[in-house]
């Protein structure tokens, strides 16, 4: 596992560039800057894919001492997010089974339209990162 992962350092960068991107895209939706409009969904667009990019860096880089404990806590949060993405699922799936005649297709069309552009899955990332990050820091 631990071939397959960025170096310590990279994590602290990106860390660094995630919460700077955060800051410049948040400042321009609360200032309003009236950008062109390809411009502004460009810079939209650019914005979170940073911060996809540094989320990603920060969950595949190492910590400073990766052992066999770090690699049990990376296994135990992958488990704990892939128990969450599943329960999410069945739930959804409930959920649409009991929904009236009209509101089926549109429940169903949500559905698709929500899990195919890949936010979910970003987010199941940034709960994996916090999982590991908080059982490491309540275990050390």
């Amino acid at each position: 596992m631990n071939k397959l992962l960025f170096p310590h350092w990279v994590q602290k960068v990106a860390i660094w560039v995630c919460f700077i991107t955060f800051i410049l895209f948040f400042a321009t939706i609360f200032l309003s800057l009236n950008l062109d409009f390809k411009v502004g969904r460009l810079f939209d667009s650019v914005m979170v894919t940073i911060i996809y990019l540094s989320i990603f860096c920060c969950i595949f880089s190492r910590e400073k001492r990766e052992d066999e404990f770090i690699s049990s806590m990376r296994l135990r949060s992958v488990a704990i997010v892939a128990f969450i993405a599943f329960l999410m699922v069945v739930v959804l799936n409930i959920v649409q089974a009991f929904l009236p005649v009209e509101m089926y297709d549109s429940f169903k069309e949500w559905r698709k339209n929500t899990f195919w552009n890949g936010e979910p899955i970003m987010d199941l990332a940034i709960l994996y990162f916090l999982i590991f990050k908080l059982s490491i820091s309540r275990k050390s």
